[in-house]
């Protein structure tokens, strides 16, 4: 039995939705549990999936809807699976290996996934405490490790990590989410950003800065932010956006539901993610590119972490140094003055996540290097 454990159902965010992809992909013939521990605030839940996954509510079992009684229920939820666990299986925690130091037994394989570097993401410290030194520990002794970038994969072998038992596992994108979503032309032309509108992580300031050297040739374009920021960035970036005298055009749009985002992306001119050279960028790989890439409009990126070595600047979209919002700038510059190249580079760039960025392939991948026959 393979058994996966994730924090928590938290329908469109990147971790769950890496996840279910992953679910979605596992051939008829493994049998699979998932088991969320934690609900979101609206008890959210999914069961779309073959008879052969089975999808298991821990708080249905356990009361964690109350504050008080969250950390309790988390204890509780641990040593029940637990319980549930026998010799022979396979246990999967994604983003969360401290898990396993509570559910481990004698005769079952640990498996476990990161995404981002350790010092970028913690485990809730309200639930379990975070310790460096412990997590390194544990994952010294699993059976197998998946990263999503060499960077994080360099950083695990570099602390005494196995390298025979770390693989990487590329970003994942659900691409039936964006068949038979047709352009639609509008009187009002765009380029966009969507996620998580923050200025450290996916540097949105700098995209405003970059979007005013636009504006000095492209006076009608607007600029889109889908996503919500927390209140204080948001300020901030209105402010910054007066300053510099473009917030007339640019459209911060908040949280837009999953079902729309597609055809949102799809109409806009360039899509771009502007973000700064960080550590989070060094060992992570944003989903939002994949997604971008599937429009098949041309992208605009920074040239960070693993982005170059899947992505060529010109051909499968336009790479811009970090750190540079001028030289941002005048790619998308180049992309709007140039449509019929940019559609070709748009062509070619979703090529590139249909190939590399294929769920059912990096699902594949990651059982077979839990030594399931695919």
């Amino acid at each position: 039995m393979l058994r996966i454990i994730h924090y928590s159902y938290t329908p469109n965010t990147a971790s769950t939705n890496r996840l279910i992809a992953y679910v979605k992909n596992i051939p008829t013939n493994v049998q699979c549990k998932v088991y969320f521990m934690m609900p979101d605030s609206s008890l959210s839940r999914t069961d779309n999936f073959s008879s052969n996954i089975k999808v298991v509510y821990c708080w249905d079992k356990f009361n964690c809807t109350n504050k008080l009684f969250r950390f309790i229920s988390f204890k509780l939820i641990l040593k029940w699976i637990k319980s549930q666990i026998i010799e022979g299986d396979v246990v999967y925690c994604y983003n969360a290996p401290l898990f396993i130091s509570v559910l481990y037994k004698r005769g079952v394989h640990y498996y476990a996934e990161k995404t981002e570097h350790p010092l970028v993401t913690f485990p809730d410290s309200r639930l379990i405490k975070f310790n460096l030194e412990d997590h390194l520990k544990l994952c010294r002794n699993l059976d197998g490790l998946f990263v999503i970038s060499t960077a994080l994969k360099d950083y695990y072998i570099n602390e005494g990590v196995n390298p025979d038992r770390i693989s990487i596992i590329n970003m994942t994108v659900d691409a039936s989410r964006f068949i038979n979503i047709k352009k639609q032309y509008l009187n009002t032309s765009y380029i966009a950003y969507c996620g998580n509108a923050s200025n450290n992580k996916d540097g949105v300031d700098k995209l405003i800065k970059s979007f005013s050297y636009v504006h000095r040739t492209h006076p009608n374009l607007f600029l889109y932010i889908i996503g919500q920021a927390p209140y204080s960035i948001h300020g901030e970036n209105i402010q910054l956006a007066k300053k510099l005298c473009v917030l007339d055009k640019i459209v911060f749009t908040g949280i837009v539901c999953a079902s729309e985002m597609p055809q949102l992306l799809k109409n806009a001119e360039v899509l771009v993610l502007n973000r700064p050279d960080s550590l989070q960028a060094q060992c992570g790989f944003a989903t939002k590119i994949g997604e971008y890439l599937l429009t098949e409009n041309p992208i605009v990126v920074t040239s960070v972490g693993d982005v170059p070595l899947f992505l060529k600047d010109g051909e499968s979209a336009m790479l811009s140094s970090a750190n540079d919002d001028e030289e941002f700038a005048k790619k998308i510059c180049w992309l709007l003055d140039n449509p019929e190249d940019a559609r070709k580079i748009g062509y070619v760039g979703a090529q590139v996540a249909y190939s590399c960025f294929n769920a059912e392939i990096e699902t594949h991948k990651m059982l077979k290097c839990m030594g399931y026959e695919i």
